[in-house]
């Protein structure tokens, strides 16, 4: 599999840059060769103008802007008036990375729940996506997104659970997205929960500069490295190369609003 027509519903352009990768040539590298969308996730409201200079530069480029849960904390009203005051560029397609983080005990459960009811309530507000962060906090996630049934869509990113998680999520309407870590010998569960998402609501992502798949886990990732999740999958849910790409890029041009569907 080459890299045309593929997607990556999830990477972040400053850590990638902060690690040292040649972006520019990261990215000519991707579109010259057929690459298409490239979603930049936020973690905090800071440096979006150093984000939004690749996006001028490459038109299949786009953003979200969110505030991650290990971020949480201070006056959340102004800082969540500084992540609303950036949504009306062009570029911005999401809310997030939003969500609730119990692995890292660094910032109090509640504050990280207020963080993203906020997101959630600026989200619905906007009639915008939003990007799911979810580690060791699924019973508490569940129960907040159930409120919000119906009025909210977006991405549970980096999914790493199993079958039952799946479907409730897809109960409350979210897309679910693997990253590299779907591709390891041990997560038997995860790859097993393929099966169970309906194609329409698959995306795959690499959550750049982090989890790169194998055979490459241990280094740093880029977008390029997303090939080897796609040959993965498709093997996985023994589909074609071809539909594979299409049906993720198709998915990613819907839950973000980009263009028609091919």
């Amino acid at each position: 599999m080459n890299i045309e027509n593929i997607s990556d519903s999830h990477f972040h352009i400053l850590e990638m840059k902060e690690k040292g990768l040649d972006l520019e040539n990261i990215f000519d590298n991707w579109f010259s060769n057929g690459g298409q969308y490239l979603i930049d996730i936020g973690v905090d409201e800071l440096n979006f103008k150093d984000r939004t200079f690749y996006s001028s530069k490459y038109n299949k480029i786009y953003h979200s802007v969110g505030i991650h849960p290990n971020s949480a904390g201070g006056n959340l009203v102004e800082r969540m008036k500084k992540v609303q005051s950036e949504l009306n560029k062009n570029s911005v397609v999401a809310i997030g990375e939003t969500g609730l983080d119990y692995y890292w005990d660094t910032v109090d459960k509640s504050i990280q729940r207020d963080f993203f009811i906020s997101h959630i309530e600026l989200a619905i507000k906007h009639d915008l996506p939003i990007i799911i962060h979810n580690r060791n906090a699924t019973e508490d996630m569940i129960s907040i997104l159930k409120k919000y049934k119906g009025k909210l869509r977006g991405i549970i990113h980096c999914f790493s659970e199993g079958k039952k998680e799946v479907e409730e999520f897809i109960d409350l309407g979210f897309y679910i997205s693997y990253a590299g870590n779907v591709t390891y010998k041990k997560n038997h569960d995860l790859q097993e929960s393929l099966k169970y998402v309906p194609l329409d609501h698959l995306l795959l992502e690499t959550d750049s500069p982090y989890l790169s798949p194998t055979p490459l886990r241990g280094k740093l990732n880029t977008p390029l490295n997303i090939i080897h999740s796609y040959n993965f999958v498709s093997e996985k849910l023994n589909t074609t190369d071809f539909h594979l790409k299409e049906l993720v890029t198709n998915n990613i041009k819907a839950i973000f609003k980009l263009e028609e569907e091919l």
